[in-house]
């Protein structure tokens, strides 16, 4: 895992400039260098697309687009201008637990009610899916790396209750550091600094 390029700001600025360890006999020494994103704006490939995917930028002489994922290592080069990051993430690691919580069921709509919580419908692609899975709740638990309320002493609201109801951390979506996203609704919240008697 990458830590630096935890934060989705990390990644997103990597796009605009990156870092190179410069070696010599007798140090080493980190240059920052500027680099063009070689793909246009209007293309699915936007450095948002991508470092919500996971992906920072790490060119090389011989990719000028390479890309890794920050936390599984996959590199990806020669993008094409219709390739959709999350999409090819996936194909080519599947086991990456970033892909993994990124991952959304499919919600089903049967009636105008669902808007109001009154029914739902839910169908998943396979077993491994569904929210209660082991290996799902696994995949958001290892978002909460740096979730700051995990070592106040009584507080409920702990990265594994929040996993187990479904949330990712995502610190730099929004306002404060323990902003959580749905993994499935998409609905975000923060705030979980002030003592909650109950978390969920």
């Amino acid at each position: 895992m990458r830590k630096e390029y935890r934060l989705r700001s990390k990644r997103l600025a990597s796009f605009r400039e990156y870092s190179i360890t410069v070696s010599s006999a007798r140090s080493k020494k980190t240059k920052i260098v500027n680099a063009a994103w070689p793909h246009p704006p209007t293309s699915k490939l936007t450095p948002e697309s991508l470092a919500d995917a996971g992906f920072f930028f790490n060119p090389d002489d011989d990719a000028p687009d390479k890309t890794e994922c920050f936390i599984c290592g996959l590199s990806l080069a020669n993008w094409e201008e219709d390739d959709e990051p999350r999409t090819e993430h996936l194909k080519r690691s599947n086991s990456c637990t970033w892909t993994e919580a990124q991952t959304r069921c499919w919600f089903l709509f049967p009636d105008a009610n669902v808007l109001y919580g009154l029914s739902a419908s839910w169908r998943f692609n396979s077993d491994d899916r569904v929210p209660t899975h082991p290996a799902r709740i696994k995949a958001r638990l290892e978002t909460f790396a740096s979730w700051p309320h995990d070592k106040k002493k009584g507080h409920n609201c702990t990265s594994e209750a929040l996993a187990q109801a479904g949330f990712v951390h995502v610190p730099d979506v929004g306002d404060g550091e323990d902003m959580v996203v749905c993994d499935y609704c998409n609905r975000s919240l923060n705030g979980w600094g002030q003592m909650i008697s109950r978390c969920l």
